[in-house]
């Protein structure tokens, strides 16, 4: 079949099988066809994004217990034509992109990612105060800027008090799903990610949270392609490059060229400054935001998020849902996507 031309619309494509592009932004190589896909490494990759299943959310039946309820609007469907993400993601190879598209798609209708941010959290304050990771303000271009301290990351813990891998990988997926549908809208934006690895010993980089590292960065290069704009790893102790070229497989190659390893605190400021504006950099790194980190307003906001769900959960309809006469923020949000 012939190459077509390529059909921008609202940030997706429309074009025909053995069509390329070349990347509007990032490598400007021309597109390559992406050798074909090891049936290994696709159970592999399906194996890796298995999450554990959503809790038990009445949010779509509570009419039984309240007749007034209105049910809070659905998700859009997903878009027939190839988002230019996923594009990108396959190097410009179309039928790359459509493979990485579909997986995703499957993926979130096998584990119910549409409605995630409508679900309980009943481990929230558990995950919360075992993992710490943060929202917290945006670049100078509007990114995101997301922060997580692996070291103070105690999964045994979360453990010994019922909650799994895979309940703290669906929060993780949560998570982003509340940064990149909830916070921010644009389906082409990138986020800012520090990882502050403080205090890191050897020992912290073997067994379960190298299992959970692993996951959660196949979870993100999979379905969130394209996503990284930039990743601070700061406070690296010496030792640390061997474990980077343990992790480095890992990681796709084009957010490699996104990553700065930073060890000094003058240096890790500086550069933090030249990518996020003073006032939304937290005081721990130098920086003059008077949130202190884990009190923004979208960690606020997500908490209240989280909050209103688990009410639901428990049959409390005293929010209103998504009727005309409510004014409950939460019921009446519409995701902008289904991907």
């Amino acid at each position: 079949e012939p190459d077509h031309d390529v059909v921008l619309l609202d940030n997706v494509i429309a074009i025909a099988p053995g069509g390329y592009i070349n990347h509007e932004d990032g490598d400007r190589d021309a597109a390559k066809p992406v050798p074909p896909r090891d049936p290994n490494k696709e159970k592999k990759d399906k194996e890796l994004g298995k999450l554990s299943p959503p809790p038990n959310n009445p949010a779509f039946s509570l009419r039984d217990k309240d007749p007034s309820w209105v049910d809070p609007p659905p998700p859009p469907s997903p878009p027939m034509m190839l988002p230019l993400r996923f594009l990108r993601a396959g190097k410009g190879d179309v039928a790359e992109g459509k493979r990485r598209y579909k997986a995703t798609l499957d993926w979130r209708r096998e584990n119910q990612i549409d409605t995630i941010l409508r679900e309980s959290s009943p481990h929230f304050a558990t995950i919360k105060k075992y993992y710490p990771h943060f929202c917290h303000g945006q670049g100078y271009n509007g990114e995101p800027c997301y922060y997580e301290q692996p070291p103070r990351t105690k999964l045994k813990a979360m453990q010994n008090e019922g909650v799994s891998i895979e309940t703290v990988l669906r929060h993780y997926v949560m998570v982003t799903e509340y940064q990149w549908q909830y916070l921010i809208r644009d389906d082409l934006k990138r986020s800012i990610y520090i990882i502050d690895l403080e205090g890191m010993g050897f020992s912290d980089f073997v067994g379960d949270v190298v299992d959970f590292v692993k996951r959660a960065s196949a979870l993100s290069s999979q379905h969130y392609p394209e996503r990284a704009g930039q990743v601070f790893v700061i406070n690296v102790p010496g030792w640390f490059k061997m474990v980077w070229n343990v992790v480095k497989p890992w990681v796709d190659e084009v957010t490699l060229k996104k990553i700065h390893i930073l060890r000094d605190k003058e240096e890790i400021r500086r550069c933090m400054e030249e990518r996020i504006p003073a006032h939304n950099i937290p005081q721990e790194y130098g920086g003059q935001s008077p949130y202190p980190l884990g009190q923004s307003p979208e960690e606020v906001e997500f908490a209240q998020l989280v909050e209103h769900n688990n009410r639901i959960a428990a049959g409390d309809t005293s929010c209103g849902g998504a009727g005309p006469e409510s004014n409950c923020r939460f019921c009446k949000w519409v995701p902008p996507r289904s991907y």
